[in-house]
């Protein structure tokens, strides 16, 4: 702030306000993709931990306005990951065949189908 020559108020309010926004989206990153934790003691193994993560990121960022409602866009990672992949399911084996029973009361089912219906769209 000190090299600016005439700071405004609102000029001010805005790189504030950017740079609140570029920290949100660094918090989601970190939390969303477990960019914070360094399972490993292979600086290698870390960076490729981190570069997944950051694929992730943005490969979700990407498929956010192709295949989610209007109204889901704006949830972050952790939200969308509760309502897309939590699913309430059981195995069940008879003989030599193994189900997966999905729940029929999930609160989230509509969701699902339609972001998996939008993505066999693609």
């Amino acid at each position: 702030m000190t090299n600016l020559t005439t700071p405004t108020i609102d000029s001010l309010f805005n790189i504030y306000h950017q740079r609140g926004v570029v920290e949100n989206y660094i918090k989601e990153i970190k939390e969303g993709f477990f960019l914070d934790k360094t399972n490993s003691h292979s600086y290698l193994v870390n960076t490729f931990h981190m570069l997944i993560s950051g694929i992730a990121y943005n490969l979700v960022q990407a498929m956010k306005p192709a295949v989610l409602p209007l109204v889901e866009r704006k949830h972050g990672i952790m939200t969308l990951r509760f309502k897309l992949l939590h699913i309430p399911a059981r195995i069940v084996s008879h003989a030599r065949k193994t189900w997966i029973q999905l729940s029929s009361a999930n609160v989230f089912d509509r969701l699902f189908w339609h972001v998996l219906h939008r993505i066999q769209q693609m």
